[in-house]
């Protein structure tokens, strides 16, 4: 495969990953009416640093998402659930 084309491919999948991890916490933390200022100072983030990983315009680390499952005693899968489903349908709100 052609280098660029990979290159490309593999960046489409990396940011439609972190929109979906960002998505899947922000439903969890809904759920559970956490509020954004609480949770972001137990993670040790500043509230724009959390809302841009719930945005996925930032990564979320391993470390997070395991403190996030430990916390709301869920299975760290919970936050690619539906991900595999969404890319076969085409839905990604990055489309290139």
């Amino acid at each position: 495969m052609n280098c660029k084309i990979y290159d490309t491919l593999k960046n489409h999948f990396l940011r439609n990953i972190d929109f979906y991890v960002g998505y899947n916490v922000r439903i969890l933390r809904s759920v559970r009416n956490v509020e954004t200022p609480a949770l972001a100072r137990e993670l040790g983030f500043t509230i724009a640093e959390f809302e841009s990983c719930e945005a996925g315009r930032k990564r979320s680390s391993a470390k997070s998402l395991f403190l996030l499952s430990t916390i709301w005693s869920v299975a760290p899968s919970a936050f690619f659930t539906h991900f595999d489903e969404a890319i076969a349908d085409g839905m990604t709100p990055y489309d290139d």
